[in-house]
């Protein structure tokens, strides 16, 4: 349901108005003048962001911050886990295996 903005030449009023259907018939008068020098204008809109949108959108530079320290991080390190393993030959007691 579109809501059209006009302005009027001659008295240089804006004035809204709701059509319950693009094919509807525009207004023809100002409103407050009566005079038939009016002009549709742009109109302002929103739009709805989802939240990765928002995350799109975000500053580059604070992007680049965030993955600064999160790479500086050590827990953030996937490979600090290497290390702590130990190889199967060079284990004392392998266990059980593990049933998939």
């Amino acid at each position: 349901m579109p809501l059209y903005v006009y302005r009027c030449d001659d008295c240089d009023e804006r004035f809204e108005v709701f059509l319950r259907t693009p094919r509807a018939s525009s207004p023809s008068t100002c409103e407050h003048c009566g005079s038939k020098n009016i002009k549709r204008q742009v109109a302002g809109f929103a739009v709805a962001n989802s939240e990765l949108d928002r995350l799109r959108a975000l500053d580059p530079q604070y992007k680049r911050m965030v993955e600064d320290h999160v790479r500086d991080t050590p827990e953030a390190d996937p490979m600090r886990h290497l290390e702590k393993m130990i190889p199967f030959d060079a284990a004392q007691e392998v266990g059980d295996p593990v049933d998939f």
